[in-house]
């Protein structure tokens, strides 16, 4: 028997109040990373972990298009970059190609079309999707407000 489950999304208030602090203390990864770990010390960085709503750096990329990158760790073994992208109603990203780069979105708001190589699907609130290394991709936003998504990137993830 197929059991049916009922999402509900409601649009909640952002939270607006700005971190006394947005960097904390955590056990440093990258020194690990491709090697043996080696647990006998623990040696501890400084990172980013949190940003509210009113903390995000917004810039305008193209007309009708907005980017807040929110974390960027790119001095790391594995760079890779999360953030915000905003589309206005009937806007379009234009294609770009991942290279080495895969990409993950989750649609927070809105109607987006994906177009990744040849294929193409609708996705809307609460969907994921995928962009794969070495592939071109496009969105628009096909709904009537605006689109918001957030995305995951992880940098010269791909070898040739």
């Amino acid at each position: 028997a197929t059991e049916t489950v009922k999402v509900v999304y409601r649009t909640a208030k952002p939270f607006n109040q700005e971190l006394s602090q947005t960097s904390f203390e955590v056990l440093d990864w990258s020194r690990s990373v491709g090697s043996e770990a080696d647990d006998s010390t623990d040696h501890t960085t400084s990172v980013a972990l949190a940003k509210t709503e009113p903390m995000m750096a917004w810039r305008s990329v193209d007309t009708g298009m907005r980017l807040s990158k929110v974390f960027n760790l790119v001095d790391k073994k594995i760079p890779w970059s999360s953030g915000l992208l905003e589309l206005d109603a009937g806007q379009v990203k234009d294609s770009q190609a991942t290279n080495k780069n895969f990409l993950v979105f989750y649609v927070v708001s809105g109607e987006i079309q994906v177009q990744v190589y040849n294929s193409q699907f609708t996705v809307g609130t609460g969907s994921s999707f995928y962009i794969p290394p070495k592939n071109h991709y496009s969105l628009e936003n096909v709904g009537s407000g605006t689109g918001r998504l957030h995305y995951t990137q992880v940098k010269d993830f791909y070898s040739d």
